[in-house]
């Protein structure tokens, strides 16, 4: 058991942003790894993925790691992912994909049809079709797990598959080079070229913000948003994000945050605006992010370990505006298992309906169902009673209606 002693560094923003204080805590445990992955299972546990030494796992949210890498060969993890039946998966510059079950953790070489010779990144969509992005080898599809794979080329333009990610209607992306985006509608059989027009860097980074939209990063040409699945990009941050953006992650409230080259950014409002908290991060230059159940935000480095926020942003001294419309924020995690966040802001005093509901439209939970005062709410809702698969949430508040999409998968 490696032990880790924190360093707090208090951080005031220097220019005018959403929240007016950010503490970082640097882990001194791990500080010589460059930690290029970084993933969490459904019991909030966390694992590190490093170039040099596999992987790590903590389950005190960083006070104390382990390392857990019996089994593995090639120790150059770039992806890890964690379905919600109880495997990890790690991808690494070997060309392997390696998995193991969450405990005890024993990982097993899954390559068996897999070509490649360096695994960049991997993406599971719901149904558990595993899909592995390599660096210049082609995309590999696997329909058990990893045990078998095959090559998906129907519709490439491009054999490289730097980023994934799967949106809420199950359509995959892959970032490759120059700009090039494609997705798959048909669990990565065939794929669409998307790509984002006059960009000739590297697309480093693929995340699904909590409305839906597809955030993708470049290294150097700028951070991009798309609502119409890769029909139009429209660049946010101002081009200020230059710097390399290689990890996206989003936290319950709907804030962005990303790992930058030169260090840690947040955007409360869809990236108009951008605050960049750097005091602190003693190696700026960040590879991964994630955010955990309870709103702590971890910071992959290169070479530096993982930094930690001392308190959930939610919590950390935000500036309190009262609301100015209405809104349901898609749930977070989703998808989910058991349980999820739902959040809501009214705009004036309402009467508030919030339920569950089957695809069938028939009920399965009411949540809510009173008068609220002007404000921001959340609202847990477990579904460890329910069958996988896909609910609606949805809000009544006056004449505000509006619904979601939610994925639970056991």
């Amino acid at each position: 058991m490696i032990r880790l002693f924190f360093t707090f560094l208090v951080f005031f923003a220097f220019s005018s942003g959403v929240f007016s204080q950010i503490t970082w805590m640097q882990t001194n445990g791990i500080n010589s790894e460059r930690v290029q992955a970084l993933a969490i299972d459904t019991s909030g546990n966390i694992y590190a993925g490093t170039n040099a030494s596999g992987v790590f796992i903590t389950t005190d949210k960083g006070f104390s790691w382990t390392k857990i890498d019996s089994g593995m060969q090639y120790k150059n993890t770039r992806a890890l992912i964690v379905d919600t039946s109880g495997y990890i998966f790690a991808g690494s510059s070997g060309g392997k994909v390696y998995r193991s079950p969450i405990t005890p953790v024993i990982w097993t070489q899954m390559s068996s049809g897999l070509t490649a010779s360096d695994v960049r990144s991997l993406a599971m969509d719901s149904l558990g079709n595993l899909i592995a992005g390599s660096y210049t080898d082609g995309i590999f599809r696997s329909t058990d797990k990893g045990v078998s794979w095959g090559k998906t080329t129907t519709g490439l333009t491009s054999g490289t598959g730097l980023s994934l990610a799967v949106d809420m209607s199950q359509n995959i992306y892959v970032g490759g080079f120059s700009g090039k985006v494609h997705r798959s509608s048909d669990h990565g059989l065939s794929w669409t070229p998307v790509n984002i027009s006059g960009v000739f860097a590297d697309v480093a980074s693929l995340a699904i913000h909590s409305d839906g939209a597809l955030l993708a990063s470049t290294l150097g040409s700028g951070f991009f948003r798309t609502t119409d699945m890769g029909s139009s990009w429209t660049e946010i941050g101002g081009g200020f994000l230059n710097s390399g953006v290689r990890g996206i992650a989003h936290n319950h409230a709907g804030d962005i945050l990303v790992a930058a080259g030169d260090g840690f950014y947040l955007s409360s409002d869809l990236g108009q605006n951008w605050t960049y908290y750097n005091d602190g991060l003693t190696v700026p230059s960040l590879l991964s992010i994630l955010v955990d159940h309870d709103g702590y935000v971890y910071a992959g480095t290169y070479g530096g370990g993982v930094f930690r926020t001392a308190t959930p942003l939610t919590e950390i001294n935000k500036e309190d505006y009262p609301p100015s419309e209405f809104s349901l924020l898609q749930n977070y995690p989703n998808p989910f298992n058991p349980e999820t966040v739902i959040s809501y802001q009214l705009a004036v005093r309402s009467k508030v309906t919030l339920g569950i509901y089957d695809i069938l439209g028939r009920e399965v939970a009411i949540l809510l169902d009173e008068e609220k005062e002007v404000g921001k709410y959340t609202v847990r809702f477990n579904g460890e009673s329910l069958p996988s698969g896909l609910y609606i949430c949805r809000i009544i508040a006056g004449d505000f209606v509006k619904t979601i999409k939610m994925i639970l998968v056991k």
